[in-house]
C-alpha cells in the first residue's frame, strides 16, 4: 500500500515539476516576444518622430516615443527580475 502511494506521489510530483517547467518556458517565450514587439514599436516611434511635420504631429510623436520607451524599459525590468540565464530556451533533452 505504501509503495503505491509513493509511486502515485512520485508520478504527481514529477508531472507537476514538468508543468512548472513548461509554464516557465511559455512565460519566458511570451515575455521575449513582448520585448521584441516593444522594441519594434519603439523603433517605429523614433522613425515617426524623425518624419513628423507640424506641431501636433511632433507632439504626438514625442508622446508615442516616450510611451514606447517606457513599455520597453518596463518589460526589460520584468525580465531582469525573473533572474533567467542568457539561454532563453533549453530543449527537453538538455534539461533532463
Amino acid at each position: 500500500m505504501q509503495l503505491q502511494w509513493r509511486k502515485l506521489y512520485t508520478k504527481w510530483f514529477d508531472s507537476s515539476i514538468r508543468k512548472e517547467r513548461l509554464l516557465d518556458v511559455l512565460d519566458r517565450r511570451s515575455l521575449v516576444e513582448e520585448i521584441a514587439i516593444a522594441r519594434i514599436e519603439w523603433s517605429a516611434a523614433q522613425e515617426r518622430l524623425d518624419w513628423a511635420i507640424g506641431k501636433d504631429h511632433i507632439d504626438y510623436s514625442i508622446f508615442a516615443l516616450e510611451a514606447a520607451e517606457k513599455r520597453y524599459e518596463m518589460l526589460l525590468r520584468i525580465a531582469k527580475q525573473k533572474h533567467w540565464d542568457n539561454t532563453p530556451f533549453q530543449s527537453e533533452k538538455e534539461s533532463g
